[in-house]
């Protein structure tokens, strides 16, 4: 059978499931700093799937926003494309209310594989902002695989020492055969993992406090949500195929981002709902395109669009002009 293979800085790596069938020697990505490291090798194989790319929409957990840099610089090794880095969580935010009415207020929890991202969101305006954002270390979908691992009689000691990544696939198969003799583990399987709920809700309610009580929608995605039913948290919508969630909720950023570039370049307009604003703009006739290109060009000298937009998921629209009149020194 043949491996498919991603080159980058001329090593070879197998990705997604080709691995079983490569070297016993596998990489695990137990935390963000694995994450960063081996993004390009991810990249590399999209694009040697699908071509190039204009635009590269991609998420960081909401404790980790500082590896942005380190995160665009790696996936520029391997790409021309413009990088777009938002926090974990808002991906899965615009893949829902595409389809679905969460009211105006919600707390988005995305389950990976070791931690589990958190953001309690709230819209104003018809724009939605963060108001929190934690990440939960080692409270992925692992940590189900991990409690099993513990109630695991002696006789199925051999399971116990398994790897995480082996035992994940025994605990997402809930069988596994030994000496030619196949075992169910549906019974463990399905005790940890509701042991495993009631921790994660426990934690979660306990973190985010208020922001968890008030808000009238939960939103459980990532591969995690399998393994969670709405149930155990009130009003609960989890998407269809969650583990695709956040990539589709990307995707729907890039494109509203590509479509305001593509006018961005044809004109600048101005939409307020400020009349006053509005009345005076109106007075620069044509040169107000002049005008806000010259404020433009002042403000990126002190920022850049990334760090602007990531102002205004974390502190809304007043933040955000609060943060741009700081910038300008008005």
């Amino acid at each position: 059978m043949e491996i498919e293979k991603v080159n980058v800085g001329g090593r070879e790596y197998v990705v997604g499931r080709d691995t079983k069938y490569a070297s016993s020697y596998r990489i695990e990505i137990p935390t963000v700093i694995e994450l960063v490291q081996y993004a390009p090798v991810f990249l590399k194989y999209v694009l040697d799937k699908f071509g190039k790319f204009d635009l590269v929409v991609t998420g960081l957990p909401p404790n980790a926003q500082s590896h942005v840099p380190n995160l665009t610089a790696n996936l520029k090794s391997v790409t021309d494309a413009e990088i777009m880095i938002i926090p974990q969580g808002v991906g899965i935010l615009y893949d829902v209310v595409s389809t679905t009415d969460i009211g105006s207020d919600a707390v988005i929890i995305d389950i990976g594989y070791n931690t589990v991202d958190c953001i309690a969101v709230e819209k104003s305006d018809d724009v939605w902002k963060k108001k929190r954002g934690i990440t939960l270390e080692n409270f992925g979908i692992m940590k189900a695989v991990e409690i099993m691992r513990e109630m695991l009689p002696e006789k199925y000691g051999l399971l116990k020492n398994w790897s995480a990544s082996r035992l994940l696939e025994t605990f997402e198969r809930g069988t596994v055969s030994i000496d030619g003799e196949k075992i169910d583990l549906g019974a463990y399987k399905n005790e940890a993992i509701q042991r495993y709920v009631e921790i994660l809700l426990s934690k979660t309610k306990q973190e985010l406090k208020d922001s968890f009580r008030d808000v009238a929608t939960v939103v459980v995605a990532g591969g995690g949500a399998y393994y969670v039913g709405k149930k155990y948290f009130g009003q609960g919508v989890i998407p269809e195929e969650p583990e695709f969630s956040q990539a589709r909720g990307y995707y729907v950023v890039g494109i509203q981002d590509n479509n305001m570039m593509s006018e961005g370049y044809k004109i600048i307009t101005i939409k307020t709902k400020n009349h006053e604003l509005f009345s005076r703009y109106k007075l620069l006739y044509g040169f107000g395109r002049v005008v806000i290109e010259s404020l433009l060009e002042i403000l990126f000298e002190k920022t850049d669009p990334v760090e602007l937009r990531n102002v205004f998921i974390e502190r809304g629209e007043k933040g955000l002009k609060k943060f741009i009149r700081a910038n300008l020194n008005l």
